[in-house]
């Protein structure tokens, strides 16, 4: 009997994991057919740098000895529409413009094709993969967000892991705020003396995925010009310029709080230098729909509760970037900042690196990605060091405001109802109070009919007991009889 329950209950066991142990996903050998001849040999490399274009309506099948239940593709550049042919079924993709896009394929083919759209598209890598559970490397990216919690603007690709990577790990952990990022370079862009570098804008999706983010990025407009001056940096862009685009996307994500790097540009830059003036600008003219009315228009305006800017003095907050974080597996954001700055593989020659204030020797190390100053608040304060005191979340704020939906919802549902019951018990109501009125008549009448009967039965009995008597009279004094008939 106990070896009966001990099997019983190993096998419940064993059925237990079976269900709650996940099945990997299986990163498949793919095999390329192009239309227009090529041997597609870049797609298959895993080189951001290596890529290979092609016109519109090439169609690029992939093959493999399984199923494929889904493809992450890597462009060159944000892909316009295309379709997706997979099992007889054809899908629409391209919609957000990912230049990482996950697709679906629905499992049913080992083959996909993708058909290139018109203008043509350049790709850079294609994975497939079977159904279960992905790599943590595969970027299964949301759209940009509504409305956002905490905003950070990032002059170049790699400044936000260096300057901020104590603090957006640490916000990313818990999943309770809604972090977006913003750019003002676009590495992508024809520059001087840099060039056109598109590999940095893969290597910096790669990096914010790492510290924990998962809806995509606001991509820059600007061209990547170094300078050492304030000035100078306005050479290339001015001010105006710089400050109406960050308005725009603060008036587009509506953040409660907007994080900024130094004023003095880190090491000096002059391009971080006038990111931070433009920030500036912004926060005091994103409420005015006079300034910049056209984002104005668009998005409506917004007046940002909190505002924080890099190694800012005043005000200071100190992020503890060495904290384990349940998100992240118990690795620290610092450890995972630093992950995160090892994606960006074309700056590590660079002198550059990771730090909350005190590097691996113990010496002080400049630029900590922990210290913050709050550089300008409609809320108050801080009295500790969270970004998000005298705030609330909007995943907060959005759950009360459909509980109190709900209550009124249910209060209006239980009015309607009882307005249902009402207008449904109104004809009832009527025909009883007629039945009643009916019923009252009825014995009114009866009522009447039994007093008339009870008079007229009291006056024929009073009729009667005069006839008895004067019978009796007469029965009694016989005299009065014969006089009375003498007379006649």
């Amino acid at each position: 009997m106990k070896k009966l329950i001990l099997t019983l209950a190993a096998s419940v066991l064993c059925l237990g994991l079976f269900f709650t142990v996940k099945t990997q996903a299986a990163w498949l050998d793919i095999e390329f057919d192009s239309s227009d001849g090529s041997a597609c040999e870049n797609l298959y490399d895993d080189d951001i740098r290596s890529k290979e274009h092609f016109e519109g309506g090439t169609t690029i099948t992939v093959t493999s000895e399984e199923n494929i239940d889904s493809l992450y593709i890597e462009w060159d550049e944000e892909p316009s529409k295309w379709t997706l042919t997979s099992g007889g079924q054809s899908f629409e993709c391209g919609t957000n413009g990912f230049l990482h896009e996950y697709v679906k394929t629905g499992g049913t083919s080992n083959s996909a094709t993708i058909t290139i759209p018109d203008g043509g598209a350049t790709l850079v890598d294609i994975y497939a993969f079977s159904a279960g559970e992905l790599p943590d490397w595969v970027q299964v990216w949301q759209p940009p967000y509504d409305r956002a919690d905490i905003l950070y603007f990032s002059t170049h690709s790699d400044d936000d892991v260096l300057f901020f990577g104590g603090l957006i790990p640490t916000y990313a952990d818990s999943g309770k705020y809604r972090i977006q990022a913003a750019y003002i370079v676009d590495h992508a862009r024809p520059s001087d003396p840099f060039g056109n570098e598109p590999y940095r804008v893969h290597e910096l999706l790669n990096c914010i995925w790492t510290m924990g983010l998962d809806h995509y990025p606001q991509m820059g407009i600007f061209g990547d010009w170094y300078s050492e001056s304030l000035e100078e940096a306005e050479e290339y862009q001015s001010l105006d310029e710089v400050t109406d685009f960050v308005t725009e996307v603060i008036r587009k994500f509506k953040p409660q709080v907007v994080i900024s790097q130094d004023f003095e540009g880190e090491y000096g830059h002059g391009q971080h230098r006038l990111a931070a003036a433009a920030i500036a600008e912004a926060v005091e003219k994103t409420g005015d729909s006079s300034q910049y009315p056209d984002s104005a228009s668009k998005y409506g305006t917004w007046d940002v509760p909190k505002t924080y800017y890099h190694l800012y003095e005043e005000n200071e907050i100190v992020i503890d970037a060495r904290v384990p974080l349940s998100g992240f597996g118990g690795k620290t954001a610092l450890e995972v900042a630093k992950e995160g700055y090892l994606r960006h593989e074309s700056q590590q020659w660079m002198d550059y690196y990771v730090s909350d204030g005190i590097d691996d020797d113990g010496y002080m190390a400049p630029y900590p990605c922990t210290h913050f100053g709050l550089y300008r608040t409609t809320v108050g304060l801080d009295t500790g060091n969270d970004i998000m005191e005298n705030l609330v979340a909007y995943d907060v704020q959005d759950e009360q405001a459909r509980q109190e939906t709900s209550v009124e919802e249910t209060g209006e549902q239980e009015t309607t109802k009882a307005e249902k019951e009402k207008k449904k018990a109104s004809p009832v109501l009527i025909i009883i109070i007629i039945v009643i009125v009916i019923i009252i008549v009825v014995l009114l009448i009866l009522v009447i009919r039994v007093k008339k009967a009870q008079a007229r039965k009291k006056a024929l009995a009073a009729k009667r007991a005069r006839q008895r008597r004067a019978e009796q009279y007469r029965r009694e004094n016989p005299q009065n009889r014969t006089t009375r008939n003498n007379r006649k």
